[in-house]
Parts: C-alpha cells; structure tokens; sequence
C-alpha cells in the first residue's frame, strides 16, 4: 500500500487530555498537505558534530562517537542526556529498543524489525524532539512514543522586608513564588516516517512544572508580628502533544495524541517571625 503524507497543524482544544484516556481521532491529527513529502535524501544532511554524546549499546558506552549505528541483531540503544546534532543514529536491521531522554537535534533511523523507539524532552525544559529531525522507523511493526519534557520549577519568591523602628515594625510580606514552565511539546515540527508494517505513534504533551515557593515574611522588630507568607507560584501548563510536523503513514497505522498533565502549585511563604517582647 502506498504511504500517504500529512501535516500537523498547531493542537486544538479538542484533543482530549490523558487523564480522560481518550486519545485524538487520527483524522483530526492528519491534515492534507499541500506539496507531498519528499522521501529522498531524507536526514541525510547534518550539521558538523556537536557535543560528545552519552549513550549505551548493548550497555557499551559509545561516547565520545560521530554517529551512532547498530547491528543486524537486537540491539538495546540508551541515551539519558540527548543526542546533539550530527550524531545521526541508525540501528540496522533487528528488534531494537531505542531510549533517548534529554531530546534530540539528530535523526533517528530504526531499521528493519520490530523496534520500540521512546523520545523524551528533558527534564524542565525542552520537547520530545528538539529540533526539525527526521525519525524513520524502517520496515516492521513498530512503536515509537514522544513526550515532551517537564516544566521548569517556578522561581522561589524573595523574603520581605525586615521590620524596623522607623515603621509599625511589622515585617514585610513574602514575594509571591514563580509561576511553574509549561509542559514540553512531544513533536514541535519533526518528519517521522512510519514505513511498512502496523506501526504506532502516540505523542504526549509533557507535565507542566511545580511552582516555586512563596518568599518568607519579614522578620518584626519589638512586639510587631511577622510579615505574611508569599503565596504559592501557580502550577505550570501542561503540554500539548503537537505544534507542526510530517508524518507519512499507511493504513495499517495508528496515531494517538495526549495533553500532558498540568503540574503543581507550590507551597506558600511562611510567617515571618514576631518580634520579642517590648521591655520598656
């Protein structure tokens, strides 16, 4: 069957969050493009290498490496901190299993076999994919899952003003915390390229971030109470699980998109101190 070509355009309020557990249609996530995509030379320019990658195969590090290839075999691929650009991986032929966290700016080529592809943003910061890569998932039944990484904690709110004597004495409020980052997108505009056999594709909005605590009160001079506690930073928004991107898919093929979780709020200041009792 031959493979068919569709855009993401930016995420709707109509796609269901995952806490519903039900996922977008795949009809209101594939959108005609107007230009068909073109297969050749796909991934096939990069940028000259950046920072030493590090990552695992078959639990050798590959570190420091240019590009990263498997064998005809299962291969088991882990990388916690990202790929940097031009370090192009392709894992040959076998059932492979590929874990990147942290995001990528390379591609990413599964090869034929039943391969299990998971792409992480990093932790508060980042998407699932960072920058406009090419994932092509090669022949086979395949499983790839992005998620966008999780917000950034709010800022910490600065402490109040101490109480003097030229005042009441009373200590100042806390400033309030920081409100949580926003939840990574899981694909912001990368082309992923399903290719033969039952593939499936979920992407997932990534968590949105704590908010920062609020400030402490003012400590109080004399017998003045302490400055109120800063509220609590606002929970970060959760992620959406698309912005843009290409993916060609068959038939058979099956795509799910999820919002993130919303974050947490954080904790409120605390209380300031009250001054000590006035001795005249």
């Amino acid at each position: 069957m031959s493979a068919r070509s569709s855009a993401l355009k930016p995420a709707r309020t109509s796609v269901r969050s995952m806490t519903h557990g039900r996922p977008v249609p795949a009809a209101l996530l594939a959108l005609a493009l107007s230009v068909p995509l073109c297969l050749a030379g796909a991934g096939g320019a990069h940028a000259a290498p950046g920072p030493a990658v590090t990552c695992t195969l078959n639990g050798v590090s590959v570190s420091p490496v240019e590009a990263i290839t498997g064998t005809a075999d299962k291969d088991v691929l882990e990388c916690a901190n990202g790929v940097p650009v031009g370090h192009p991986i392709d894992m040959l032929g076998g059932d492979d299993t590929i874990t990147i966290r942290g995001g990528t700016a390379s591609d990413v080529k599964g090869g034929d076999g039943n391969d299990t592809v998971n792409i992480t943003g990093g932790a508060d910061a980042g998407d699932g994919l960072i920058g406009k890569i090419v994932v092509d998932l090669g022949a086979g039944n395949d499983k790839l899952t992005l998620t966008g990484g999780t917000g950034r904690t709010g800022t910490a709110g600065a402490t109040g003003a101490h109480g003097n004597t030229t005042d009441t004495g009373i200590g100042g409020r806390g400033a309030a915390g920081g409100a949580g980052g926003k939840g990574g997108i899981g694909n912001p505009g990368s082309t992923v390229i399903a290719g033969p056999g039952a593939d499936t594709i979920d992407a997932f909005g990534g968590k949105g971030g704590v908010g920062g605590v609020g400030g402490k009160g003012g400590d109080s001079v004399e017998d003045r109470p302490g400055g109120l506690g800063g509220n609590a930073g606002a929970a970060g928004e959760r992620g959406i699980p698309y912005s843009s991107g290409t993916f060609t898919y068959e038939a058979e093929d099956s795509f799910h998109a999820y919002y993130g979780a919303n974050g947490t709020p954080g904790t409120a200041g605390v209380r300031g101190a009250n001054g000590p009792t006035y001795t005249p």
